[in-house]
């Protein structure tokens, strides 16, 4: 059966290691826990309890790091991706005094 550690679930979910080393001892991460050489504990995740998603990511990866191509592709992007809509800018005279306060007290808030 082949493993994954802690760093290498956490590179493929896309969350931190100290989150997957809790959900596992948690016991909601399927994991078999080991102790290091340093005498604590070690987890390692056995590919079967991954999801669909992270099992495609994973043999991926692993085909990219062997140096093989891997066989599943990449749907296309579809050519008619409609344009999106912006609000039509406005001066800031052309708005009422409430707006500009309003427009003020935010500007304050995110941009200090």
């Amino acid at each position: 059966m082949e493993y994954l550690t802690v760093k290498e679930y956490a590179e493929l979910k896309g969350c931190s290691e100290r989150y997957v080393k809790k959900i596992a001892q948690d016991g909601k991460l399927s994991a078999e826990k080991t102790i290091n050489d340093k005498w604590r504990p070690k987890y390692l995740i056995p590919l079967s309890a991954l999801s669909e998603d992270l099992k495609v990511k994973c043999y991926k990866k692993m085909g990219k790091s062997m140096g093989l191509q891997p066989e599943l592709k990449e749907e296309p992007l579809k050519q008619s991706l409609k344009p999106v809509k912006t609000a039509p800018k406005k001066k800031l005279d052309e708005y009422t005094e409430d707006e500009r306060q309003q427009i003020a007290f935010w500007s304050n808030i995110l941009w200090g």
